[in-house]
């Protein structure tokens, strides 16, 4: 995320590599409403969950299922293995310089972070390389963006060479790489960003990848409430009202439109009107109310508009065929964050993983207190022939009631091992009376104080 200043949006494309699960048919082979919502999964919080219980948060309490994480941590990548979740990694800053200048860094980056993930089982989709690189030219000068599409050609080629073939690359940008315009059809690239924007457009047309840009009307209204008044901010204008673009006569009932079709304009403007754009990082904060515009009830509005948004598939109003893809900011809030208080509270789900505010994505209640219950669910990183086998012993004559994730039964769906280990694992540890020692499964197991039940399928308690 950018400074405030610069109005950021996020932006991520996925291609979803083919990953087999053992347990009757492919993970992720059901219909999710999600297709085209993510969620930021940050972890500047000295407080947070573990990786084990943020995985299992997102696969059994919420209808998402692609997540984006600032790095590529071991940890996470391994909790994501044979899960249906999707996952965007990011290749650091400070290697971007050396592996623009030679190859084999991208090579040793790939066959370390990547390939050995993916054979477990990680879905991973895309890799963001670098985070705003450009805004950082006048910081740190033109040595990093100089080398940044060498280094997204080099990657690219690491990634053929090792048959990752639906791993898409692209770069995050902050919106002040376009010149200050309205309406959104006069968008531009800033001329002296140009020298690196226009060759990574080149890369990005000619791979299928799509323009990763970081769009955030809070900042917008923040610096102007009447510029960019509250309601068109988070979507609450009344329907037919909104903002006319006199060029083109399209109609703007929502700042992030406006926002995503300016950038949408300036590729067309220099010739590049095939590439796609991704919001890869948008979101509103929930507090303190202390400061302009964040609260509950924003955060809600805003992200639950985007939600919506995103769900219909409507596009914006210069690219109303190309459905908008967009990723939450963030999962939890994060205190150790730097900048006004208010970057602490941006998570749909508190530290403690209760609910912040619904968005229509959480499909379980707050987190209850430890002392009003617990369950038993699989760990995210668990083996598929590891779990496979715990599963079976669970589902055994005399131990756990296997029936509700049968073929047509509430919790069938989704047909994953990790998500009907879960479901067994849990019924046999309610019914041996909740002891620790009953949630092990050859260490497959892990007790948590979040209900794991979703819409349909309610966890015995």
């Amino acid at each position: 995320m950018a400074a405030p200043t610069s109005l950021p949006g996020l932006i991520l494309a996925i291609v979803t590599a083919a990953c087999f699960v053992h347990y009757s048919g492919a993970a992720g082979g059901e219909a999710h409403p999600d297709k085209y919502l993510g969620i930021n999964y940050g972890r500047l919080g000295s407080n947070l969950p573990s990786v084990d219980q943020a995985v299992s948060l997102i696969a059994h309490s919420t209808t998402i299922r692609k997540v984006k994480i600032f790095d590529a941590d071991p940890s996470v990548l391994r909790a994501l293995a044979n899960t249906s979740i999707e996952v965007t990694i990011t290749f650091p800053d400070d290697l971007i310089y050396r592996t623009g200048r030679r190859a084999l860094n991208a090579y040793r980056w790939i066959r370390s972070n990547v390939l050995p993930f993916v054979r477990s089982g990680t879905r991973v989709a895309s890799i963001c390389v670098g985070n705003e690189v450009l805004i950082n030219v006048a910081a740190s000068g033109k040595r990093v963006p100089s080398q940044l599409v060498p280094a997204l050609y080099n990657l690219q080629s690491a990634l053929q060479r090792y048959d990752l073939h639906g791993i898409q690359l692209s770069t995050p940008h902050a919106l002040n790489v376009l010149n200050p315009s309205f309406p959104p059809s006069r968008g531009t690239f800033r001329k002296d960003l140009l020298p690196y924007l226009r060759p990574l457009l080149q890369f990005l047309n000619a791979t299928g990848a799509p323009l990763m840009v970081n769009p955030y009307p809070y900042f917008a209204y923040r610096a102007d409430p009447r510029g960019s008044p509250l309601d068109y901010a988070t979507f609450k204008l009344r329907r037919g009202a909104g903002v006319r673009d006199n060029r083109t006569g399209l109609l703007y009932t929502n700042l992030l439109d406006a926002q995503v079709d300016t950038v949408y304009a300036a590729m067309d403007a220099i010739g590049f009107p095939n590439v796609r754009v991704v919001v890869t990082e948008t979101g509103w904060p929930s507090g303190p109310e202390s400061e302009t515009g964040a609260s509950p009830a924003n955060a809600a509005a805003y992200n639950g508009g985007v939600v919506r948004h995103v769900r219909s598939m409507s596009g914006t109003p210069l690219r109303p065929k190309v459905p908008l893809e967009a990723y939450i900011f963030a999962l939890f809030d994060e205190n150790t964050k730097t900048g006004p208080e208010s970057e602490h509270h941006y998570g749909i789900y508190r530290a403690d993983m209760s609910v912040s505010y619904s968005i229509g994505v959480q499909t379980t209640p707050a987190t209850p207190s430890p002392s009003s219950g617990s369950w038993c669910v699989a760990k995210a990183d668990t083996g598929v022939p590891q779990l496979q086998a715990a599963l079976d012993w669970a589902c055994g004559p005399g131990k756990a009631d296997c029936s509700a994730i049968q073929p047509g039964k509430a919790c069938y769906v989704p047909n994953t091992v990790l998500a009907h280990s879960s479901y067994a694992f849990n019924n046999y540890y309610q019914l041996n009376g909740r002891q620790a020692s009953d949630c092990v499964f050859g260490g497959t197991a892990i007790v948590t104080n979040t209900n794991p039940s979703y819409q349909g399928c309610a966890y015995p308690s």
